[in-house]
């Protein structure tokens, strides 16, 4: 499918007079694109649901043995949030009709995916730093906030900025790797559809 040039094969079924076959065939293609990835994308959502629900009782257990009691209950408003995400993402997909017209059938794909990546991005540029940060802060004050010299500061502050600058960029590049390419073949079908019509 990412091979066949759509708004020739368009153009050409209009010169020939059989624009309505063509139309017919094109939006029979553009609709079995779109389900297999909407399939794909329900499956790993699938995965990750069931990810967080398995993990979820044995981080309990972790938080319980640490004493830590409003980290939790931060860290279980956190994952409810994510359980409520999946859930609703995974309704839109099922609910997803391919009767509609294949221009708005892959505008929605479209948005369904951009939403789907933006999640990873959250991650990925914000809760991981944060978390991190956070988590170096606990560390120093388990320690009884030690008194660091200004070059152990500094030592400490250039590898956070550099793990996390490095983790980021790893794990952006990952993701667009993954789902980039989907995401720009959809938005480029889209454009040549409403380019035509």
């Amino acid at each position: 499918m990412a091979d066949i040039d759509l708004l020739k094969v368009w153009e050409r079924g209009k010169n020939l007079g059989h624009a309505d076959t063509i139309s017919v065939d094109l939006e029979r293609a553009t609709r079995g694109q779109s389900k297999s990835t909407l399939q794909w994308i329900s499956i790993i959502l699938w995965i990750e649901l069931g990810l967080n629900v398995v993990l979820t009782p044995f981080i309990y257990v972790w938080f319980k043995s640490s004493g830590l009691s409003w980290h939790f209950w931060v860290f279980l408003g956190i994952v409810g949030i994510y359980l409520a995400y999946y859930i609703f993402l995974l309704r839109a997909i099922r609910r997803f009709d391919f009767a509609v017209s294949v221009r708005s059938g892959l505008k929605k794909v479209y948005r369904y995916l951009n939403f789907y990546l933006l999640h990873y991005k959250v991650v990925i540029w914000v809760l991981f730093p944060v978390s991190y940060t956070y988590g170096v802060i606990s560390g120093l004050a388990e320690d009884g906030n030690p008194e660091l010299s200004p070059r152990r500061w500094m030592t400490l502050i250039g590898v956070s900025v550099l793990f996390n600058g490095l983790f980021c960029l790893l794990f952006n590049w990952l993701i667009n790797m993954i789902y980039g390419r989907k995401i720009k073949r959809l938005r480029g079908m889209v454009m040549e559809l409403e380019a035509v019509e």
